[in-house]
């Protein structure tokens, strides 16, 4: 589903409305990487108003741990988003309602995690193990069950790069089957990771590490590529 060369033909001939979606959500205009997976035209035509959202049937908390706080490493990726059945076209959606990312310690985050799962009534939480280990797994698996328990805890072994996991999640996109949503948490957009969607270059030029990306990534593969059958990543190991 991938086709870099009508990517770059889109990009070249974008409308005049993904200009003003530029300015009125990600604040300035952004040039696009040349090998994003992902580009502004896109992103301008898959949102969806929160008055308009379909009843969610699942949501899901996806997070990518950070190794330390300090404030030039990357962030914890926390996306929160929602899948929708329609049952009479058979189809089923994955929208992006919330990014909780930030530079805090796993104690902190993984509290504010339990708390959003136990307002929201989300019943699963998926997170990546290779970096992090058995330490954000410990301090997840007793926070949930203080705080929140009851919630299923999925740790997904990474075993591809970046871009091999993020390819499928970006043709999903392409295909229609993830929208965004801005405001289905009060004051909350999705503005910086929208911005990191469409700046990060797979090829590695844009530098700095896509963390919001990667917790997108395994919303996406969670909710959709995984039921499909297909995954990017390794079979995951229920830990909770």
């Amino acid at each position: 589903l991938s086709n870099p060369d009508g990517n770059r033909r889109r990009r070249a001939q974008a409308a005049p409305a993904t200009r003003r979606y530029m300015q009125e959500y990600l604040g300035a205009p952004l040039e696009d990487a040349e090998d994003a997976l992902w580009e502004t035209e896109l992103l301008a035509n898959i949102q969806v108003d929160a008055d308009d959202l379909p009843k969610m049937d699942r949501l899901i908390i996806a997070i990518d741990p950070a190794l330390t706080t300090d404030k030039k490493a990357d962030e914890t990726g926390i996306i929160l988003g929602g899948v929708h059945k329609d049952r009479k076209k058979r189809l089923t959606t994955a929208y992006v309602l919330g990014d909780f990312s930030c530079h805090e310690k796993p104690l902190t985050w993984a509290r504010r995690v339990a708390e959003l799962a136990v307002k929201l009534r989300v019943r699963e939480i998926v997170y990546e193990r290779n970096i992090a280990g058995p330490l954000i797994e410990d301090i997840l698996r007793k926070t949930l069950k203080e705080h929140a328990p009851g919630v299923k805890l999925h740790a997904v072994t990474v075993n591809k790069s970046k871009m091999h996991r993020a390819e499928p999640v970006s043709s999903l996109y392409y295909a229609g089957r993830v929208r965004h949503c801005h405001g289905f948490i009060d004051g909350m957009d999705l503005h910086a990771l929208e911005e990191q969607m469409v700046t990060w270059s797979p090829s590695g030029t844009s530098g700095k590490s896509p963390d919001r990306i990667d917790a997108l990534v395994h919303f996406v593969d969670r909710a959709l590529v995984r039921t499909g059958g297909l995954s990017a990543m390794a079979p995951d190991r229920i830990s909770w």
